[in-house]
């Protein structure tokens, strides 16, 4: 790994190794005289501003000739999660080759200053931002805690950093960003240089903005920007790196590639002999006779295997790798050390070889650049053998092949480091045919309670081959067996290892497989009456990955997706017994990629496929809305279900006379039902309570809260019909036959029986309530909650009756039903007995009253 200005910074990561008082390292003092003071004038507070800081001010400048940068930055903290998040502030350094000197630091309160710089105590840490990546350079960071901020605050500071590594020979190249994902009302950028130095070239890359020259005292020129008002730069996510979000000034007095050339044949050409140990090495792998191509992945796979990758990026080894003695004393080294003995080994066995600059993110987009060292961010190795070109890669460890289908990505362009070169080379990239994954799931059911087996086979070949077996190098056996167990867990519930995880690694031909055993339990959810149907569920859950559905329907940018990739799942089920089930096949074919769904059954057995195959690294913006459909219709196939024949009567069909008498006993049960409740009917008409008192006559009427249970009462008949027709329906060839035998058929023929029966005694009862109702009789709220008690009841006695018959119920539902039926009863119960709506509605009596004789009159009263 190179350190590159063109790549983004790895997420710091604090590695205290060390804290010193401010004054040893970092100075204080004014800026520098070329440095160009912003004067400090903000905006009066911005009370629409909804976020919590507001950036006013953010400048860098160059001067390529003092080998200086100078930093300044303000913002206003709006919020008490602003003064949180900023009210501390820091700049990081090169303590081997740079100095850091504050030049102000600045809190405005209320439009007064306040200098807080001369009372500032920096700490001054060492943070390792790529250490989990095995990356360390050594970087300070000058560290201050600021006390006493409040929202609304101003911090404005600035600073300036001396020094330049040596490494670059006082050239220079390098980018400036000209926006932020956030708004800022005013960034500056310049570039200062001795045109009598240097030739400075310099471009806008990622956007068109207007650049400032000027000719300053002394001859010196400066190219600057300064932008108001700056809107945020709206990025979207999966950009590929090649692909500029933002607009960067980029700066380089590079004049041509083969300027550069020469600059990189300094740094990277090295006539050190190899250490004795290394020679013996490469004599070694010469006198077992291999042919050059062999000889050179020998070479490789020693590399590969025995020089650990660490990074060490101090002072001049930032771009300059260790020397040939160190690496083999240390046994450690990035991309240059590793690129570097690989290239002195092999040409230590005669064969031609070169190290060669890359950039893993931009790459071919780097020709879009000016030349210059901040182009480039791994070195690879070049190797010409005959008439053909092979790209190798000493960093991947645990990469197997031959040279020919090896797997090296797409970089694009490369800078191959040799004599008079003087112009970038395309990289061809190789092993793209060889990778592939494919997971074979089989499921063997052996019993009609879900009971069987799962045994998984993974053959992954080529690059995806290497990415396993750094995997199982890395991590436990045990620990691998457990995470993949606990991966089926989310969908089988139970599961359980049925003996270690075996791995078959053919290196020759780069292809590792790996096989899982496991024992399941209750794979079929079961019904809830016998001779019902069993449902299970598959779920293609390892190559799901691949088919995330974008949140966006449209793009401005380019979509990156994972390449190359080439996946096939397939699930196998065997069950017990024959079944019928089919399913349509899907694809797709994009320019991008290809998916691909085929379910087929056949006798005992169902297999799923799915294949998935990327033909490029990215999706294109009109291509977008074509991509985010068929990763939908991808997702929507990975789940499949399916129902199984299960219980008592498990043969193709019930007997037909059998039927007909289960369907004649059910419809004379529902007949009798209907008659004892039509005798109810005729009892409840002649029952005729007095009206009751109300306080609030003016309510009278079928509205208010009484709406509901009026709703209710309209429904109900339709309700007591339709579960009254799915008894009937279950009566079926393939469903419920209660004249068909087996041992629970006479529980079966007590729960059927009690349920049509029970739904018949409700039917002409709701058609009498709903009577009561539009007659506004005064027996309806008393009706109303004897009916709901019924009802209550019939639950009660349904829910016992089924597990009585050893049906399969979900008794949370079942109780959830009962609880919420209680509560419906207490509060409408309570309703119509305590309503004054209720009392002055319901006030018709089956006979009208008979009115009073006149009193009789009486002697001696007038």
């Amino acid at each position: 790994m190179l350190r590159s200005f063109a790549i983004p910074l790895l997420a710091l990561l604090f590695v205290f190794s060390g804290t010193c008082l401010a004054g040893e390292t970092v100075g204080k003092g004014p800026a520098p005289g070329w440095v160009d003071v912003a004067p400090m004038v903000y905006p009066e507070e911005d009370g629409d501003d909804d976020s919590s800081v507001r950036h006013l001010l953010v400048d860098y400048q160059e001067h390529r000739e003092e080998l200086a940068s100078h930093h300044a930055y303000a913002k206003r903290l709006l919020t008490t999660a602003g003064v949180e998040d900023f009210s501390q502030i820091s700049a990081e350094f090169q303590p081997t080759f740079q100095d850091l000197v504050w030049n102000s630091l600045v809190v405005i309160r209320d439009g007064e200053q306040q200098d807080r710089l001369a009372a500032a105590e920096f700490q001054v840490i060492q943070r390792e931002g790529g250490m989990e990546s095995q990356l360390y350079d050594g970087e300070l960071t000058a560290h201050v805690i600021l006390s006493d901020i409040r929202p609304g605050d101003i911090i404005a500071y600035s600073y300036t950093i001396i020094g330049e590594n040596p490494i670059f020979g006082g050239r220079t190249h390098g980018f400036m960003k000209m926006s932020f994902g956030s708004p800022v009302d005013r960034i500056r950028r310049s570039v200062t240089w001795d045109p009598e130095a240097r030739a400075l070239g310099w471009q806008i890359i990622g956007g068109e903005l207007e650049m400032k020259e000027e000719t300053l005292a002394g001859g010196l020129r400066r190219i600057s920007y300064d932008g108001l008002s700056v809107p945020e730069t709206e990025t979207e996510p999966k950009t590929p790196g090649w692909f500029l979000d933002y607009a960067y000034l980029e700066s380089s007095d590079y004049a041509d590639w083969a300027e550069f050339g020469k600059w990189a044949n300094d740094i990277y050409r090295s006539k050190e002999p190899l250490p004795p140990a290394i020679a013996g090495i490469c004599d070694g792998i010469l006198a077992e006779g291999g042919s050059d191509s062999e000889n050179a992945v020998k070479v490789l796979r020693w590399v590969q295997g025995n020089i650990r990758y660490l990074g060490s990026f101090f002072g001049a080894h930032t771009h300059a790798p260790y020397t040939l003695a160190q690496i083999d004393t240390r046994r450690f080294g990035d991309c240059k050390d590793k690129g570097m003995l690989t290239v002195a080994m092999l040409r230590h066995i005669g064969l031609d070889a070169a190290p060669a600059l890359v950039d893993t993110a931009s790459r071919g987009a780097i020709s879009d650049g000016l030349p210059g060292h901040s182009n480039f961010n791994h070195l690879i190795v070049h190797l010409r053998l005959g008439e053909r070109d092979y790209w190798l890669d000493p960093t991947r460890a645990f990469q197997r092949g031959t040279l020919e289908n090896q797997y090296l990505p797409d970089y694009g362009l490369a800078f191959v480091i040799r004599e008079g070169a003087d112009k970038l080379t395309p990289v061809q990239p190789s092993g793209f045919a060889e990778i592939s994954t494919t997971l074979h799931e089989i499921f063997d059911i052996t019993d009609e309670d879900g009971n069987g087996t799962l045994t998984v086979r993974t053959v992954a070949t080529g690059v995806n081959a290497d990415g396993m077996r750094r995997t199982f190098a890395t991590d436990s056996r045990s620990d691998l067996e457990e995470d993949y167990r606990s991966f089926y867990e989310q969908d089988y519930p139970g599961i359980e290892v049925a003996a270690p995880l075996t791995v078959a690694d053919d290196a020759e031909a780069n292809r590792l497989t790996i096989t899982e055993h496991y024992r399941l339990k209750d794979f079929f959810t079961m019904p809830t009456a016998p001779g019902g149907e069993a449902t299970a569920s598959v779920y293609a859950r390892s190559i799901a990955d691949y088919f995330s559905t974008p949140d966006s329907k449209a793009r401005k940018n380019p979509w990156r997706i994972s390449h190359p990739v080439n996946y096939t799942q397939t699930i196998d089920i065997t069950i017990p017994k024959t079944w019928d089930i089919s399913g349509d096949p899907l694809s797709a074919d994009l320019p991008s990629l290809a998916w691909s769904y085929e379910p087929v059954a056949a006798d005992r057995r169902l297999t799923l496929t799915y294949r998935y195959k990327t033909l490029a690294d990215h999706v294109g913006p009109a291509g977008f809305p074509d991509y985010r459909q068929a990763m939908i219709d991808a997702t929507d196939s990975l789940f499949y279900e399916f129902y199984y024949p299960l219980g008592e009567v498990s043969t193709a069909t019930n007997d037909p006379e059998s039927l007909a008498k289960s369907r004649i006993l059910l419809g004379a049960l529902f007949v009798f039902g209907c008659l004892i409740g039509l005798a109810a009917c005729i009892a409840f008409h002649f029952w005729d309570p007095p009206a009751r008192e109300t306080t609030a006559p003016g309510l009278a009427g079928l509205g208010g809260w009484l709406v509901l249970p009026m709703i209710g009462c309209f429904l109900l008949p339709i309700l007591i019909l339709y579960v009254t027709g799915t008894f009937f329906q279950n009566i079926s060839p393939d469903g419920i036959d209660l004249f068909g035998g087996g041992e629970t058929q006479g529980k079966w023929q007590i729960y059927y029986g009690t349920a049509v029966l029970a739904e018949g005694l409700q039917f002409p009862l709701s058609i009498f309530q709903l009577y009561l109702l539009m007659k506004r009789r005064t027996s309806f709220p008393y009706f109303y909650v004897g009916f709901a008690v019924l009802m209550l009841g019939d639950l009660c006695l349904n829910s016992f009756l089924q597990t009585y018959a050893n049906a399969d119920i979900d008794t949370a539902t079942i109780t959830g039903e009962i609880t919420q039926s209680v509560i419906k009863l207490g509060i409408w119960g309570t309703y119509m007995f305590a309503s004054q709506r209720v009392r002055a509605t319901f006030t018709v009596r089956r006979k009208k009253p008979t009115a009073s004789p006149p009193p009789l009159h009486t002697p001696g009263q007038p």
